[in-house]
């Protein structure tokens, strides 16, 4: 902490040197100070406010790189901490600067002040890191391994003008390893079977990413594996159903042949969500109805005595005749339904 006792006249009270900063480097000075003396006292009623200008000049001390100033603060019945800073650019070939604050208030009642966590700091843009499909992360089924795509690096442009970048990738997103050649803002991810994580070092030059205290790093983006339990299916028994008899018919018998559904892994996503009122007809006369399981309105059913198919099904295709195919619904099996219709008395 560097506490000061204002002079009676304005001028530099404090100067020192900076090194070991990075060449074409934006960086962020900032500095807490504080008023020591009260608002108002007897002796002096209110005392004169603390006004204070950073500077930040190059290393030959000729070219000033960045400046600020407080501004009036005066005291207060408790000390109040304030944070100013400043940003600048070091210059080409240059990795130290002078630092230098100036008193712009008289000295006399008022104008002591205290300065602490004076820091230096490299600052650059916030950069993401997205798929093609603008999400941040990922978590991918078993059944869609191995799985690939193209991420991309994105900054918002608040500091630097200029981006260069280093891939990296992980496996725990706690130890990182540069990947060799991968310099660019787009990165296409090999095939994985496995969780990773990717992000890049972030740099307003390219000599900057070979120093550590040059560069800063971009979020990262995680690919993990989703452990979906999978659903089991039973095949289920045949039933024989009667009493179809419909107005103007003899009689509807109805076969059904057993379907052959085995354990497998359902992907939730394909599985249909709606059904849809399927009407047989046979020389104009309606037969019997069903339930069709289909992934919503992609298509109309015809009543017609004449051989329809229904294109669009996402699990296969529905031929509406006498005899009737479709999918299962949680499965890739047919089912198959014969119809068998008796001529009219």
């Amino acid at each position: 902490m560097l506490i000061v006792n204002a002079g009676y006249e304005p001028g530099e009270f404090f100067r020192v040197p900076v090194s070991g900063l990075c060449e074409n480097t934006s960086y962020e000075f900032s500095s807490w100070i504080v008023n020591l003396t009260r608002e108002y006292t007897k002796a002096c009623g209110r005392g004169i406010p603390i006004d204070v200008t950073f500077e930040i000049w190059n290393k030959s001390n000729k070219t000033l790189l960045a400046s600020g100033s407080t501004g009036a603060i005066y005291g207060g019945n408790k000390p109040t901490w304030r944070q100013y800073a400043l940003v600048f650019q070091t210059r080409p070939n240059e990795t130290s600067v002078i630092l230098k604050i100036r008193n712009n208030g008289k000295g006399g009642c008022g104008n002591d002040l205290a300065l602490d966590d004076i820091e230096f700091k490299p600052c650059g843009d916030n950069v993401v890191i997205e798929d093609k499909n603008n999400k941040k992360r990922i978590s991918v089924n078993k059944s869609y391994l191995p799985f690939s795509t193209t991420l991309t690096l994105k900054p918002d442009y608040t500091v630097f003008s200029d981006h260069f970048y280093q891939w990296q990738t992980s496996k725990d997103g706690k130890n990182w390893e540069d990947i060799p050649g991968a310099r660019k803002e787009t990165y296409k991810v090999p095939a994985t079977s496995s969780k990773v994580f990717y992000r890049a070092k972030v740099a307003e030059n390219s000599q900057n990413l070979n120093n550590a205290l040059c560069y800063s790093y971009s979020d990262f983006y995680e690919i993990s594996i989703s452990k979906e339990k999978p659903i089991v299916l039973k095949r289920p028994g045949v039933k024989k159903t009667t009493n179809l008899v419909k107005k103007g018919l003899a009689g509807v018998n109805i076969f059904l042949e057993e379907p052959k559904i085995t354990r497998m892994y359902i992907d939730r996503k394909r599985l249909a969500k709606t059904y849809k009122d399927v009407i047989i007809v046979k020389n104009g006369c309606k037969i019997i109805t069903d339930k069709v399981w289909i992934d919503g309105a992609v298509g109309k059913y015809v009543q017609t005595t004449e051989k329809v198919i229904k294109k669009g099904h996402a699990l296969g295709e529905t031929v509406i005749n006498e005899t009737l195919y479709y999918k299962a619904a949680y499965g890739y099996n047919c089912l198959k339904r014969t119809y068998t219709v008796k001529s009219k008395l």
